[in-house]
């Protein structure tokens, strides 16, 4: 009860997305201000890999927000994971911690590799 919670009240999908949108907004400002690059990452989410993003397309809405923010580039492990899934029958075990969303050390392998690539 002591606790401001505006930290962890629940918030509507609406609101979320106004809070990222205000959060991208941000970093690209602290980006323009030091002549930073400005990278987005994403990656699925095991959910996202099993059922698809027909309810919310994580890809279109990185792209839309890395138009609209002026970021440099969107590095999408979408396809990569979907590679593995598609290839690799313990694809769950293969790419996330059981019971958890962090990435085991060989999904780490598939992201560092590929921001070297487009990154670099």
């Amino acid at each position: 009860k002591d606790t401001d919670q505006d930290l962890w009240s629940p918030l509507t999908f609406n609101e979320v997305i106004t809070k990222i949108n205000k959060n991208f907004e941000d970093i690209s400002d602290i980006a323009d201000s030091i002549n930073s690059d400005f990278y987005i990452l994403i990656y699925p989410w095991p959910d996202s890999l099993e059922y698809g993003q027909s309810n919310f397309n994580w890809e279109k809405f990185a792209n839309k927000i890395c138009k609209d923010y002026s970021c440099t580039k969107v590095i999408n492990f979408f396809p990569d994971f979907k590679y593995v899934k598609k290839n690799k029958k313990n694809w769950l075990t293969k790419l996330y911690i059981g019971g958890d969303l962090h990435i085991t050390e060989f999904g780490q392998k598939i992201i560092a590799k590929k921001i070297l690539d487009e990154a670099f």
